[in-house]
């Protein structure tokens, strides 16, 4: 290599080299980029940087290096790209007056660094991409960020951060992501952050926020997601949030809000996904759910909900399309942002609320329905029949209620069902006979008076129900079976099937990212959704 010191680019990438950084590097004064990512480089990062006057882009991602960022590569006045993340580099992260003059990226994503982030990060002027997420940084946010007055992003999540968001963010006006989940900050949201009117991901999930959700946020008509789930908020949605027109996810989950969901909230045509769980919403469950053409997921479990389920649900999910792993995910494109949207199962989550009267037989409609939730109400009446006709279902829970009567034979025609959970009601007769069912577990039928498979006692001919098998024309078309028996023969609903249902989404004009599912089995509910986003940088590392 040192007869090529007049290198002006360097790509070393994906490979598998390994041993110190040769110091050779620090010789080839030309140098504009260089890449030594996805390689088993380790030991120091040398102090070797000086004569690299002319270097722009470097990344050192994906290795094994450890120690801190030497000073002759802080003082690179040219550097406009770090990229260090996924290394053991530790220690305080050091800036000096005059480091990092032209860094527009910094991203030191994965590692060890500890104590605050710096104060003087608020110098760097050119700032657009910051990511010290999943390191151990304590302390405050410094407010001297808000003085990075091109920043696009701020990546601070998974760390051991506390305080509050300082006022001084509200000034960014150019700021389109703010992630700071899975920390300790505290106090109020501030309302101020409706200023950044270009924010598109707002995800301050799992936190210790407290007081109510800012009306103000309503203003942020391009933002696609808001996830704001295990805090310690209080009070109402504001109906205000029916203005965002461009939201596509909303998650609340795990607060300590109340009230009923708000009308205005059906204003918002892109709304994909919405999760309420565990808070203390009271009311009925919105009739006018279905004039979100196109909503694919919603979880309002455990919470006070009550009335009847209305006969309009049966017209939900009409224009989504199904999960098929069988196929490359479609992108969807919203604003800047490309993302996998179709990567998660149709699904409707009800359980453990105080919802009564009978399952309505419009439920049935739902063909592009794949998993459904009621467990742990007071549902009364039988199954409906007509829940057989909704064929594309893989997980059915219907446990803990006051159901009576039979299984229904329709529920043998379900080809794609895994999961059918009727225990702890009153059911009796026979279990309807088909491969799916007799193959389930057991446990999954107790506590009612059934006989037959997948139970140990048998039934009288007089406990047999008539099973009419399915009729040329019904049912799903090779193509729709091939998908959705991908689908249900997966993994995806095993114990992580919402622990962070959204999993989602970002990074503008880079890669894009996946919604991934998954779950926390809690009794016998199918799902609980305290959610997640995760960006396409980490969704090969996490």
């Amino acid at each position: 290599m040192g007869g090529n010191l007049g290198l002006e680019a360097l790509e070393l990438s994906h490979n598998e080299l390994s041993g110190s950084i040769p110091e050779i590097f620090g010789e080839m004064t030309n140098l504009t980029r260089l890449d030594i990512s996805y390689n088993r480089f380790s030991g120091d990062l040398p102090d070797i940087w000086s004569k690299n006057l002319e270097l722009r882009y470097l990344d050192i991602s994906n290795n094994s290096l450890q120690g801190g960022l030497p000073p002759s590569l802080r003082r690179l006045h040219k550097l406009s790209v770090l990229s260090a993340g996924i290394n053991f580099f530790s220690g305080p992260l050091e800036l000096e007056d005059g480091d990092f003059a032209s860094i527009e990226t910094l991203h030191l994503s994965q590692n060890l660094f500890n104590g605050t982030v710096p104060a003087r990060v608020g110098s760097l002027t050119n700032l657009r991409l910051l990511v010290l997420l999943r390191n151990h940084f304590s302390g405050s946010i410094p407010p001297e960020l808000g003085n990075c007055s091109n920043i696009r992003e701020i990546w601070l999540n998974g760390n051991d951060l506390t305080g509050t968001i300082p006022g001084e963010l509200s000034k960014l006006s150019h700021l389109q992501q703010l992630v700071l989940n899975g920390n300790d900050i505290g106090g109020e949201l501030p309302s101020g952050l409706s200023n950044c009117t270009e924010l598109v991901v707002l995800w301050l999930e799992q936190n210790k926020f407290s007081g109510n959700l800012p009306d103000s946020f309503g203003n942020l008509s391009r933002l696609l997601i808001l996830s704001l789930s295990g805090n310690e908020l209080v009070g109402p949605i504001p109906a205000s949030y029916g203005k965002m027109s461009s939201l596509i996810g909303l998650d609340v989950g795990s607060n300590n809000l109340s009230g009923k969901v708000p009308a205005m909230l059906q204003n918002v045509s892109t709304l994909q996904f919405l999760f309420l769980s565990n808070n203390s919403f009271s009311g009925s469950i919105p009739d006018w759910l279905p004039r979100l053409r196109n909503l694919r997921a919603m979880d309002f479990s455990l919470n006070r909900f009550s009335g009847e389920i209305s006969a309009s649900i049966g017209r939900l999910f009409a224009n989504v399309q199904l999960y098929n792993m069988s196929t490359t995910y479609p992108l969807v494109h919203a604003q800047s942002l490309v993302y996998a949207g179709f990567a998660l199962p149709t699904t409707i989550d009800f359980s453990s609320n105080q919802l009564s009267g009978s399952i309505p037989a419009a439920i049935g409609d739902l063909y592009n329905l794949q998993v459904l939730d009621l467990s742990h109400n007071q549902l009364t009446g039988p199954i409906p029949e007509s829940l057989g006709n909704a064929r594309n279902l893989s997980r059915l829970a219907l446990a803990s209620n006051l159901l009576n009567g039979s299984i229904p034979s329709s529920m043998a025609d379900l080809s794609f069902l895994t999961i059918l959970d009727v225990s702890n009601n009153s059911l009796v007769g026979r279990i309807p006979d088909s491969p799916q069912l007799s193959s389930m577990d057991a446990a999954l039928f107790a506590g009612n008076q059934l006989c037959g498979l997948p139970l140990i006692n048998t039934c009288s001919s007089t406990a047999t129900p008539p099973h009419r098998p399915r009729r040329d024309g019904e049912g799903g078309s090779e193509q729709d079976q091939g998908g959705v028996t991908t689908l249900v023969s997966v993994a995806i609903f095993v114990a992580a099937f919402f622990y962070a249902f959204f999993w989602t989404f970002l990074c503008t004009l880079r890669q894009p990212t996946k919604l991934v599912p998954s779950s926390v089995d809690a009794g016998n509910r199918i799902s609980s959704s305290s959610t997640m986003l995760l960006p396409s940088f980490l969704a090969s590392s996490s």
